[in-house]
């Protein structure tokens, strides 16, 4: 099992201080972003959620008629879509 440079706690704070995903990837030991989507998503979307409304408070944007038409990403992988992204969690 690969050494960790960061632990849960440093990467929410990473996330949440939107350091770009890669490198957070990096820090954790995972080979892609990917995997760390699968780790840490429900942060990872929680911070896509405060980007787009800050972008919607600065450009005063009227996103009402795309709503519902963009899904969430899931947080659970269904089978045959994840190769070797579990591979690299420990």
């Amino acid at each position: 099992m690969a050494r960790r440079a960061v632990c849960g706690p440093d990467v929410s704070e990473a996330i949440h201080a939107d350091i770009p995903l890669f490198e957070v990837a990096a820090w954790v030991g995972h080979r892609t972003t990917r995997t760390t989507e699968l780790v840490y998503g429900h942060l990872v979307r929680r911070a896509m959620e405060r980007g787009a409304r800050t972008m919607h408070n600065r450009l005063g944007l009227n996103l009402a008629p795309f709503k519902g038409l963009i899904a969430p990403p899931r947080l659970t992988p269904e089978e045959g879509d994840m190769g070797d992204d579990w591979d690299d969690v420990a």
